[in-house]
């Protein structure tokens, strides 16, 4: 009786699992929506925001320490950071950083 439960069981989890995974499949075949498109080419012809306006850039630099311009910190932690996720996680710039920026890496 035992051997019957766990067989029974053991079919159904496999017929859950198999289902699921042709429903991800399916999922992966469906054309994107015209909303979709439309929303994706709107954000890649978006306009360019002058590096003088982003405001992005200044926060990123809000922890400059006082003699240092703010825009130039940010600019550097964000080319980093770009650098960082370009070589896969690996970055050999932080040496090139402001002292008060190397201690980045602890929380990378």
């Amino acid at each position: 009786m035992k051997r019957v439960l766990l067989l029974l069981t053991l079919g159904i989890s496999l017929t859950a699992v198999a289902k699921d995974s042709a429903t991800v499949v399916a999922d992966d075949a469906v054309a994107p929506s015209a909303d979709f498109i439309e929303l994706t080419k709107a954000y890649q012809n978006r306009p360019k925001i002058a590096l003088e306006n982003n405001a992005f850039i200044y926060l990123a630099g809000l922890s400059a320490p006082e003699d240092t311009d703010p825009m130039d910190f940010g600019q550097k932690v964000i080319d980093w950071s770009n650098q960082k996720i370009a070589n896969g996680g690996e970055s050999d710039t932080i040496r090139n950083l402001p002292v008060k920026l190397s201690t980045i890496r602890q929380y990378c």
